[in-house]
């Protein structure tokens, strides 16, 4: 039985949902489509299954390529697992989204969502303004948004439709990031643990172990520098040399991943964030005779969930790290409409773009019979031919932005290249 018959048999949602399992129409192409799941709903234990690996997304690639999608990119971080593309159906979508991640139909079932068309595109937007944030504001998924989008323009899955939907969705982070107090406070998940560390007592007596190497890591390390806070920081990285990197970079030192289980003994606190497929922490590394904090920021989970009933032991997650934070975000929060407001405005702008796009083909066509019915005159290829031309197609332009498309502009414009001629 394939995976969609069993997803039909099994489950009767989709048509709760409005999911539908047809391709859609070629005038319907161009229609934007997300699928995932994200912290909103979701506990960090089924993210990490939805959880998308390097590999993995690479593999979706290729299959989207097979598919001939004209448009597709995978956000994946500690937050969210999500695919936004252009040419698929809600099905087929789906049936991708399982595929190449560890999750299965019945938690996408209990936790998944679908957006289609203008839902797709305000909630793109929202994620990339900081507003779907687990700690609203929070601009490291600005980032993580350019880096998705880039991996998948490097294999050539960025259409010019999508290339410009990811723009005006940039523009209006941006503009939301500048026009409004949402981003006050350098409040994110690496400044948030950081400022969790800060309220324990005696932590300028704690050894802090750093378990990873990348963005994330490398904020936590510099805040922790930045703040003095603990007595030492060692970093430990499977790529010895990013972990001396950073190490040169906050004044740190840095050990071999072969060392890890002498680092856990000897560590007060331990900060895991590293995209490993699996728990690189184990009950096993840890002895329980002195007191340990075990922070994992990982996704999926690096730190095994069964280091808890370890006596002394106390193991912190995503979701406890940012719940601490929401006490001081009252001021992000009332700005949040003013956010909206400003995300409004940016879609308003990339409809008007999108009512004109679909008329690109029709509207080159009609330049070229513009400029082959003045081929006979003289003077057809001058300046004042070109202009007259150009002045036609612009103005064209603009009464289908302002007539919400009528297709009796096109007559208009002819009607008044000819009198103008």
């Amino acid at each position: 039985m394939t995976l969609k018959a069993a997803l039909l048999k099994k489950y009767n949602w989709y048509n709760s949902m409005g999911l539908r399992d047809q391709r859609i129409p070629a005038a319907h192409l161009s229609k934007m489509i997300v699928v995932g799941i994200n912290h909103q709903h979701t506990p960090v234990a089924v993210r990490s299954a939805f959880a998308f690996t390097e590999a993995k997304r690479n593999a979706l690639f290729q299959a989207a390529k097979q598919h001939k999608c004209r448009s597709i990119f995978v956000l994946s971080t500690c937050n969210r697992a999500e695919i936004y593309a252009v040419g698929y159906s809600d099905m087929e979508l789906i049936e991708l989204f399982l595929q190449f991640t560890n999750g299965n139909i019945g938690l996408f079932h209990q936790y998944g969502f679908v957006k289609n068309g203008s839902d797709a595109l305000h909630y793109f937007f929202s994620v990339a303004a900081g507003l779907q944030s687990q700690i609203v504001g929070d601009y490291e998924i600005v980032a993580q948004l350019r880096h998705a989008v880039d991996a998948a323009r490097s294999e050539k899955l960025i259409g010019p439709m999508m290339d410009r939907i990811i723009n005006y969705g940039l523009q209006a982070s941006k503009a939301v990031r500048t026009k409004t107090q949402i981003s006050n406070g350098t409040v994110s998940v690496s400044y948030a643990t950081v400022a969790w560390l800060k309220e324990i007592t005696d932590m300028q007596q704690k050894s802090v172990l750093l378990i990873g190497a990348g963005s994330m890591s490398k904020s936590i390390a510099k805040n922790l520098q930045h703040y003095g806070v603990g007595k030492s920081l060692t970093i430990i990285n499977r790529t010895l040399q990013t972990a001396k990197q950073l190490a040169l970079e906050t004044g740190a030192q840095f050990q071999a991943f072969d060392q890890l289980n002498t680092a856990l003994e000897q560590a007060d606190v331990v900060i895991v964030c590293t995209n490993a497929p699996g728990y690189i922490v184990q009950p096993q590394h840890l002895t329980g005779v002195k007191k340990q904090l075990l922070i994992d920021l990982s996704v999926p989970q690096n730190v095994n969930p069964a280091v808890k009933d370890i006596r002394q032991v106390q193991l912190l997650g995503l979701d406890e790290i940012s719940h601490k934070m929401q006490q001081t975000l009252k001021i992000r929060h009332g700005e949040v409409a003013k956010a909206n407001t400003i995300v409004a405005n940016h879609l308003e702008l990339l409809n008007d773009w999108l009512a004109l796009y679909k008329f690109n083909a029709a509207i080159h066509q009609f330049k070229a019979q513009l400029v082959q019915l003045d081929q006979w005159r003289e003077g057809a290829n001058s300046p004042t031919f070109e202009q007259r031309v150009n002045k036609t197609i612009g103005g064209l332009a603009v009464n289908l932005r302002n007539n919400k498309g009528t297709g009796c502009q096109f007559i208009w414009a002819m009607n008044s290249f000819l009198r103008n001629g």
